[in-house]
């Protein structure tokens, strides 16, 4: 059971998962997209407390995210 849930690979590889799966936002609604933000800097906390740094993944998390939002929000 130590192995599993102290295995830093396999935490870092889950909670880059949970970020590529996100739900995108479909419509512009600043509620969803609050809960959207909320989800991913709780994403971003855990990978950082796992010595990981996404604030350094520059173009690439920006794509995610990017893509992960609706035409009106991108516009704004």
């Amino acid at each position: 059971m130590n192995e599993r849930y102290n295995n830093k690979r396999i935490l870092v590889q889950n909670h880059t998962k949970v970020i590529f799966d996100l739900k995108s936002l479909e419509a512009e609604s600043a509620i969803k997209l609050r809960k959207f933000v909320d989800k991913l800097f709780g994403i971003m906390k855990a990978l950082e407390s796992l010595d990981h740094s996404p604030n350094e993944w520059g173009p690439m998390m920006i794509h995610i995210i990017f893509t992960k939002l609706d035409t009106a929000t991108l516009r704004a």
